[in-house]
């Protein structure tokens, strides 16, 4: 500063203060003649503890999930411990590490049904171990509904979990789906023949397609089924343990940290699920 080689600016960027504090603190110097010293800034950082470091590996042993996630499940058992230190933790037991890309604000807006059953959103996954994997799941309640496991991906397979998820859950108004060939013909997506489309049909359900090549439409089952694959390889390949694991334990951001079922069964106890309406 007294020489003028640098700018204020410049000096600021050297070291890594604000431009207004390398003013504040020259004009100190000026005043008594000491140089500054340059302290980090904060509250010091308070240690974890042993003991909550491993209630913190633990918990994500039991079940995986990210910091935000366990900040919520830790808080319900009257642990309260930022998510940032649960980060830190993590990092440190070599169970987590740094996403940069994860703290950029999402250019995408979520959207979400009103009431539960009004839609439904399936998709086949092929797993690790060579199975295909087959999910149904709720667009207002995250709640998977239809589950199985197979050898291969075909329409009776698809007709088979609908069938089973529908005699439990209901008949919902839509059906969303991409355009496989396990879903419906991929030359007429309206061709009578095809078992899965017309077995949908028939059940009352309006069958509806994603665009062609563009799986954004169905993103919330591309992320579910990067989700329960991770669970599913946790639990030894036990998939209905990793989907009661989901529905009924892991707290769901967009839920506002509610699982999936509680979820499902406020909407219900307030009437918000859709109902078939049944001529007599």
């Amino acid at each position: 500063m007294n020489a003028g080689l640098f700018s204020v600016w410049h000096i600021a960027k050297i070291a890594k203060i604000t431009p207004r504090w390398v003013r504040k603190l020259y004009d100190r110097y000026l005043e008594d003649g000491r140089p500054p010293v340059l302290q980090k800034c904060g509250r010091p950082s308070v240690p974890t503890s042993e003991h909550l470091k491993e209630t913190v590996i633990r918990q994500f042993q039991e079940l995986p999930c990210s910091a935000m996630q366990m900040e919520q499940q830790l808080k319900r058992q009257g642990i309260r411990l930022s998510h940032n230190r649960i980060h830190r933790v993590l990092r440190e037991a070599k169970l987590a590490k740094r996403e940069p890309k994860k703290s950029k604000k999402r250019k995408w807006v979520r959207y979400e049904r009103r009431k539960a059953n009004s839609l439904w959103h399936a998709d086949w996954k092929l797993m690790r171990d060579g199975k295909w994997m087959v999910l149904f799941e709720d667009d207002a309640t995250r709640l998977i509904v239809g589950w199985g496991l197979f050898d291969s991906a075909t329409a009776e397979n698809s007709l088979q979990v609908f069938a089973v998820a529908t005699a439990k859950w209901g008949v919902p108004r839509q059906l969303l789906t991409d355009n496989g060939s396990q879903f419906c013909n991929t030359h007429d997506k309206r061709d009578e023949r095809h078992a899965f489309h017309v077995g949908v049909t028939q059940a009352g359900c309006e069958h509806i397609f994603t665009r062609p090549a563009h799986p954004q439409c169905n993103g919330k089952l591309e992320k579910l089924n990067h989700t329960i694959q991770k669970l599913y390889h946790h639990f030894g390949g036990d998939l209905d343990a990793a989907v009661a694991a989901y529905n009924e334990r892991r707290l769901h951001m967009s839920l506002e940290w509610q699982t999936p079922f509680e979820v499902w069964n406020q909407k219900v106890a307030k009437g918000l699920k859709y109902e078939k309406l049944t001529k007599t």
